[in-house]
C-alpha cells in the first residue's frame, strides 16, 4: 500500500475519532448543564453508547447518581475517581459552543446531539444485522434472513424517527 494513502486513511481514523469524542462531550455538556432541555430519548442512553473511555465514566456516575438530572453535586459525588469528579465539573461549566438565547433552537441542538449519539448505535447496530444476514444468505437459512431483514426495518424506522424532529401537538 501506498505510504500516502496510508497516512490519509490514518488521519481520516483519528478525524473520525475527534468528531465522535467532541460528539459525546457535547452530549455530557448537556446532561449535566441543561437536564430540563434533554428530550424524552435520552432514556435510550446507556454506558456503550460512549465509546471514548473518559465519557463512558462521565456516563456511569450520571448514570450511578441517579441519571440525567440528578445534579452536578450528586455525578461528581458518584464519579468513580478524582479525574472522573474533575471531568464531570469541567463539563458542568464549560462553555457550551451551540449556546443559544432561544430556549427552543438550544432545545433542539440537544434533541440533534442525543439523536446522533442513538443513530451511532443504531449505526452498529446495522452492522451487526448485515453481517448476520450474509451468514443466513450463506447458510440459506431463511428463518435468520427473516430475522435480520425485519431488524434491518425495525433500525430503518428508528433512525427515520430519531432525525425527525417531534411533532408539537399542542397546536393542532
Amino acid at each position: 500500500r501506498d505510504p500516502a494513502a496510508r497516512g490519509a486513511v490514518a488521519v481520516d481514523q483519528r478525524a473520525a475519532a475527534t468528531a465522535e469524542a467532541r460528539l459525546e462531550r457535547a452530549v455530557l455538556r448537556a446532561v449535566l448543564q441543561v437536564p430540563r432541555l434533554l428530550p424524552p430519548t435520552v432514556a435510550e442512553l446507556d454506558a456503550d453508547a460512549f465509546r471514548h473511555p473518559a465519557a463512558r465514566s462521565v456516563w456511569e456516575a450520571v448514570a450511578a447518581a441517579g441519571g440525567p438530572g440528578a445534579g452536578v453535586d450528586a455525578v461528581a459525588a458518584a464519579a468513580a475517581d478524582d479525574e472522573v469528579r474533575g471531568l464531570v465539573r469541567a463539563l458542568a461549566l464549560e462553555e457550551d459552543p451551540a449556546d443559544a438565547a432561544d430556549p427552543a433552537v438550544r432545545a433542539e441542538a440537544v434533541r440533534d446531539l442525543v439523536s446522533g449519539l442513538l443513530v451511532r448505535r443504531l449505526e452498529g447496530d446495522e452492522a451487526e444485522l448485515r453481517r448476520r444476514l450474509a451468514e443466513a444468505d450463506a447458510a440459506d437459512d431463511a428463518a435468520a434472513r427473516t430475522d435480520a431483514l425485519r431488524g434491518l426495518q425495525e433500525l430503518s424506522r428508528r433512525r427515520r424517527a430519531l432525525r425527525e424532529p417531534p411533532r408539537d401537538d399542542a397546536g393542532e
